[in-house]
């Protein structure tokens, strides 16, 4: 799936949830505590000074009172808590390539998609992006900066929201997992699957190409198989459900058949939830 098109399916479904604040995800990790503000531009609660709208900021942002009376486009900058940053992690290895019908977008295409809705929402509140490790300037670069950030630190601390999309069958996943966690980020994993991982629906003769540095393997009797196949099916979901419980992480699973509008709806949910603690 090309990044226009990616971009294009995805602003539909942002416009649809509306802009996506993370201010009230953060306030319940601070309930009960003292709060240290540091000063900075932003868009906080108190007046501080008017500057030129740059490239890529959305139009949500200027201050047409005062765009008005000049050519230019001016936004009003406020003062501002430390910002919250919401971090998108994309998984781009091999086995995320995979589709089982040429009806269905591979697992990294629907990630991608999902994970671009998201951005582009948090964008629309304001709010920082990050992807591939890098700040999100401009709104149209997502889609490029999601498929180079395989193998990129998450960049992920406090006051940040890590989500990370894959199908976590790359051990290495709950390392970065465990890391953004340590550096006192709330995390969101959302799990895609292809639904022919899920129902195995395969029988008699069938050659399964291997995605990743594995052999190719052939099936006589694929169904022989199934039920040994479902089982480790089940023992990798416990396995996906445990680290994400170990690590009070948020977890959503989505299916490839199923429409992106699902997950993002689920994922805005749980960020926009005031009595969720999954974050704490």
């Amino acid at each position: 799936m090309k990044p226009g098109a990616i971009l294009e399916e995805a602003g539909r479904i942002a416009e649809r949830i509306g802009p996506l604040p993370l201010g009230q995800m953060f306030a319940r990790g601070r309930r009960g505590q003292g709060i240290h503000r540091r000063r900075r531009t932003g868009s906080g609660s108190e007046f501080w000074q008017f500057r030129n709208l740059e490239p890529g900021e959305p139009a949500s942002r200027i201050d047409w009172r005062r765009s008005a009376r000049s050519d230019d486009m001016f936004v009003r900058e406020r003062e501002q808590e430390d910002p919250a940053r919401l971090v998108l992690d994309l998984d781009g290895t091999g086995s995320m390539r995979f589709s089982s019908d040429p009806s269905l977008p591979t697992k990294v295409s629907r990630g991608a998609v999902i994970l671009t809705a998201l951005g582009l929402a948090a964008r629309a509140a304001d709010e920082m992006v990050v992807a591939g490790g890098t700040p999100l300037r401009r709104a149209e670069d997502l889609p490029m900066l999601l498929d180079r950030s395989e193998g990129a630190p998450p960049a992920a601390g406090t006051d940040s929201l890590l989500v990370m999309a894959g199908d976590f069958l790359d051990a290495d996943w709950t390392i970065r997992l465990s890391e953004a966690r340590r550096g006192g980020a709330a995390v969101l994993l959302l799990h895609v699957v292809d639904p022919a991982e899920a129902a195995f629906p395969f029988s008699g003769h069938v050659r399964f190409e291997p995605a990743e540095a594995e052999p190719v393997r052939e099936l006589g009797r694929a169904e022989e198989v199934a039920d040994a196949y479902h089982a480790a099916w089940r023992r990798h979901l416990d396995m996906v459900a445990a680290a994400a419980a170990d690590e009070h992480a948020a977890l959503v699973s989505h299916t490839t058949d199923r429409p992106a509008d699902e997950a993002v709806a689920e994922l805005a949910a749980l960020i926009g939830d005031p009595e969720a603690q999954w974050a704490a």
